[in-house]
């Protein structure tokens, strides 16, 4: 079963390590390096040691000297005035598209961590109705001919109870890919946040050098729209998860109401032992019964020979 109560200590404690070990600190990769974890806990937890990562980094870099500061602010002034018109629109629509990204990632994380929690409970289910179907198989193996028949319709039970966890494991392999696609969406929103960091240092550099400020912007602009295709393709790939979602959503409650049905069918099952197994026993008083009333009928007859040569001498008597 998933762990769920992660701490802080452990987030920050995996995401460096995935960071050492060269790879990104997604919430999928260090859930699956915890062994599990709510991805609600998980989330707020791995933003808040990404803001302390950024803020050391800022922090360990050296002062700019006072002579390039004023050069670097003369420069900037400029550029900011000339590129701030440009570049504001732009701004907004990818702090807005950063947003309705990270709410559809928070909402898919929140469905995941649901669905494990169904998948959990109705994996028990069945185990629980496959152990009660072995005990009644066991039970019925010790009756006679007359429940033979129920234990053709137990076995009937358990091959579809067997369909149906198969059912369900695929049902969990398509979950485990909406996982798998949610960490590449995870990757390319990285991607993308890497990009604007490009264009944050090509725009540092357009500082120290204004006769190439026109040009850098062209070129800024022009990331910036390929950051926004990025954008509509994370959007559509997350449309794509939804729909898997909900059509695993679908199947597992295709799959609960086949459990109802076959739990259903188990209980008129252990009914008809039962009346079965009284029936035995009827049949097993009647039998005792029976044998009572030959011996009697024997008995009855083995005294009739005895009375008739007693009447024979009773005639000469009279």
């Amino acid at each position: 079963m998933a762990r769920s109560g992660v701490t802080r200590e452990q987030v920050f404690e995996t995401a460096d390590a995935l960071v050492r070990e060269g790879q990104n600190p997604t919430v999928v990769a260090v859930r699956t390096r915890l062994g599990g974890g709510s991805p609600n806990t998980i989330t707020p937890l791995l933003a808040e040691w990404k803001t302390l990562n950024e803020t050391k980094q800022a922090a360990s870099m050296p002062a700019v000297p006072e002579p390039v500061e004023a050069v670097m602010r003369q420069v900037w002034g400029a550029a900011w005035q000339q590129a701030q018109s440009q570049l504001e629109g732009e701004r907004e629509a990818l702090s807005t598209a950063r947003k309705e990204i990270a709410k559809e990632r928070a909402e898919m994380l929140a469905e995941i961590g649901r669905m494990d929690t169904e998948m959990e409970a109705a994996r028990e289910g069945i185990a629980k109705g496959a152990d009660a179907l072995e005990a009644e198989r066991q039970a019925h193996e010790r009756t006679k001919s007359d429940v033979r028949e129920a234990q053709a319709v137990a076995a009937e039970r358990a091959e579809r109870i067997a369909a149906q966890e198969k059912e369900l494991q695929a049902l969990r392999h398509q979950i485990e890919e909406g996982g798998a696609r949610a960490s590449r969406l995870e990757a390319e929103r990285d991607h993308a946040q890497e990009d604007l960091g490009a264009v944050r240092t090509e725009l540092r550099q357009e500082q120290e050098s204004g006769k190439r400020l026109a040009a850098e912007l062209q070129a800024t602009h022009g990331q910036i729209e390929e950051a926004d295709g990025r954008t509509s393709r994370l959007e559509t790939d997350l449309e794509q998860a939804r729909a898997d979602l909900e059509r695993a959503r679908v199947t597992l409650q295709q799959e609960t109401e086949a459990r109802a049905v076959a739990e259903k069918s188990l209980a008129e099952l252990r009914i008809e032992a039962a009346t079965l197994t009284e029936r035995a026993a009827h049949i097993a008083e009647l039998r005792v019964l029976v044998k009572t009333l030959q011996a009697q009928q024997r008995a009855t007859e083995d005294a009739e020979p005895d009375k008739k040569p007693t009447r024979r001498r009773s005639k000469p008597e009279e």
